[in-house]
């Protein structure tokens, strides 16, 4: 994995972003039932597995 330089004066979100990061607080939650079973079945680690998810899913709009 390697970092990259956000250009925050040319960012597409950047009105969102300064709107969030300004103005609310970051805490969210959600209750949900979910299905960990093929997790559990490749004996993958839950958390990792969620962030991956939720950031990949996050990441696709723009």
């Amino acid at each position: 994995m390697s970092y990259r330089y956000i250009d925050f004066d040319n960012l597409i979100r950047k009105d969102y972003f300064e709107y969030y990061y300004k103005n609310i607080p970051c805490i969210y939650s959600m209750t949900i039932k979910l299905d960990i079973s093929k997790i559990k079945e490749y004996n993958l680690k839950l958390y990792p597995v969620m962030i991956y998810s939720i950031t990949n899913i996050v990441n696709k709009y723009d």
